[in-house]
């Protein structure tokens, strides 16, 4: 069992808390190491596609100068039953920074109670508002997540905005951006039901951004 408040700057990977009392039932996400011996998901054997769903990642292409930042929006459509998300990202970390992850005022669980907003300490400091995230600049990926807080909220349903990931160019080249779900990798990009399945769609979304000379 892991408490929220066990969250440290140091913590990595996703996981689902969930808290059963006398009084309240808490299901709630948080970030935690990464090492494949604490990843409770690992392997993901009973991952569920649904080929009714799917993510939009935008802008599709990007040019911009070295030295110069740029936003990707996150978007998920005709999702089910969502009582949690996670976005794994990888990138070529030799042209690009990740700047960390934000949430917009569009932001599809804006109206619920989650995770991320009931925290005040995680790994993001630029983004406060942001979600659950840990971001590796050094290997090229990040990792962010959100969860509703509270098993009497009803799950989301539809369309909308998850995130905003944040880059900065620092060298020119090129860099595919892909929003994996993959089961072979450590992490991917799914959700989470309220019976806790993961359920991800049908295949991974692509972008590219293309860094020239300052």
């Amino acid at each position: 069992m892991v408490d929220i408040r066990d969250l440290s700057n140091t913590a990595i990977a996703l996981i689902i808390v969930m808290l059963f009392a006398s009084v309240l039932t808490v299901r709630a996400l948080t970030i935690q190491s990464p090492e494949p011996e604490k990843f409770e998901l690992k392997g993901v054997t009973r991952m569920t596609i649904d080929p009714k769903m799917t993510y939009t990642m935008l802008p599709n292409e990007v040019h911009v100068k070295d030295g110069e930042t740029f936003i990707e929006t996150f978007f998920i459509q005709n999702v089910e039953d969502m009582y949690a998300w996670q976005v794994y990202v990888r990138y070529d970390p030799t042209v690009l920074e990740c700047l960390g992850v934000s949430l917009s005022s569009d932001y599809l669980l804006s109206s619920k109670v989650t995770v991320s907003g009931a925290l005040t300490s995680y790994d993001s400091v630029d983004f406060p508002s942001g979600p659950l995230q840990k971001v590796d600049n050094s290997e090229g990926w990040v990792l962010a997540g959100d969860c509703l807080l509270g098993a009497d909220q009803a799950d989301f349903q539809g369309s909308g905005t998850l995130c905003q990931i944040h880059f900065k160019a620092i060298s020119p080249g090129a860099s595919p951006l892909v929003l994996s779900n993959d089961i072979k990798q450590t992490f991917q990009t799914y959700i989470l039901n309220f019976d806790l399945t993961p359920i991800t769609s049908s295949s991974p979304i692509f972008s590219d951004v293309f860094v020239a000379s300052s």
